[in-house]
């Protein structure tokens, strides 16, 4: 027995970024997208994320962009929300200049492992496992 042990999970859990998850409700007033606009895009992404579009099958990410202001995280938190009540949401992360955790790229990967684990189960009994052979190193961001 170790005294202070931090399992794989436990470690991973203290380097995660929980105000970078679409539903953390830490945004004073999170972008939305008015209703009845956007639909379009909304709806060619949703059928890229359902795979009902034959020409988009194959495609394996999905490049969305635009200019600044064009509403982007408006959409991108309609479509994390809309996946997350069909169960289809595995992980989410936005980015943020003014909130140090959701500004470091670091703080993805440790986000994104950690929702992973939280919606499969079975990968934080790898975590853990994984945690007891690095136990000499903590996971982090920096």
């Amino acid at each position: 027995m170790y005294i202070g042990y931090l399992g794989g999970f436990d470690r991973l859990q203290q380097a995660v970024a929980t105000s970078a998850f679409h539903n953390a409700g830490d945004t004073f007033d999170p972008p939305k997208c008015h209703p009845n606009t956007r639909t379009a895009v909304i709806n060619k992404i949703m059928n890229w994320i359902l795979g009902l579009e034959e020409d988009d099958r194959n495609a394996l990410i999905l490049w969305f962009y635009g200019p600044a202001g064009a509403g982007k995280t408006a959409i991108a938190h309609n479509i994390a929300e809309r996946c997350d009540l069909e169960n289809l949401l595995l992980a989410s992360f936005f980015f943020s200049r003014s909130d140090p955790a959701r500004s470091d790229p670091k703080s993805l990967i440790t986000t994104i492992a950690y929702q992973i684990t939280i919606n499969i189960p079975v990968g934080k009994i790898s975590i853990n496992v994984s945690g007891l052979a690095a136990a000499d190193g903590p996971i982090s961001r920096d």
